[in-house]
């Protein structure tokens, strides 16, 4: 059974074993015959240099790296994408994240879609998303909006590891805490940040009575 954090201040453990097992874990909801939450393929890198660092962020472009008409086989069973230097503006939805190091020319799995874990420079408390850096494959930055939603990270500033939702998948979900009484059938409340934070201004929601059955 996979363990789940306790709350949204838990952190995650810094150690190449732990990490190993926070991919294992992911990878298994595929295995165990869940709903896909994410989904992986396989990445050549052609950044020009050696990537070191596992959990990497590269731009993908749009050729697959084989050709169905010439191999047919590896285009249905390995569907391999051509791996480059980030661009944010190029690979805005276009990007992967590595599961393990790779050398140049290396062809390794790597995570497109869904909940990955990744470091995220985080530059703002209050920011909830993060976007590609041009020209960066180590880190993530952190943002105030965008199609990757940081769902859970180390408390502070700086690069931190996160578990984000990447390319948009699925509907954004956010977590508010009341900050007054019902009036009037109105209540306001303040969106809560990753680290689980009040963030923002107050909002105004609609208060719906309960219907007895």
């Amino acid at each position: 059974m996979l363990d789940k954090f306790q709350s949204i201040n838990d952190t995650l453990i810094l150690s190449k074993a732990n990490l190993n097992r926070l991919v294992d874990k992911l990878n298994a909801v595929d295995k165990m015959n869940f709903q896909s939450e994410y989904s992986t393929a396989f990445v050549q890198n052609l950044t020009g240099f050696d990537i070191t660092s596992m959990l990497s962020i590269v731009g993908i472009n749009s050729e697959l790296i084989y050709n169905p008409q010439t191999n047919l086989a590896a285009f249905i069973n390995y569907p391999t994408f051509k791996g480059v230097t980030p661009d944010s503006d190029l690979h805005e939805n276009n990007f992967a994240i590595l599961l393990s190091n790779a050398k140049q020319s290396q062809i390794v799995e790597a995570r497109m879609t869904g909940i990955s874990p990744v470091r995220v420079n985080i530059i703002d408390a209050d920011h909830t998303f993060a976007e590609l850096v041009t020209g960066v494959t180590g880190y993530l930055q952190s943002s105030e909006s965008g199609s990757i939603q940081i769902l859970s990270r180390q408390s502070g500033l700086g690069l931190k590891y996160c578990l984000v939702k990447l390319n948009g998948v699925g509907e954004i979900t956010y977590l508010y805490k009341s900050t007054s009484d019902e009036n009037s059938g109105f209540i306001t409340a303040k969106k809560l940040n990753s680290a689980g934070y009040m963030t923002g201004d107050d909002e105004t929601f609609v208060v719906v009575p309960e219907i007895d059955e």
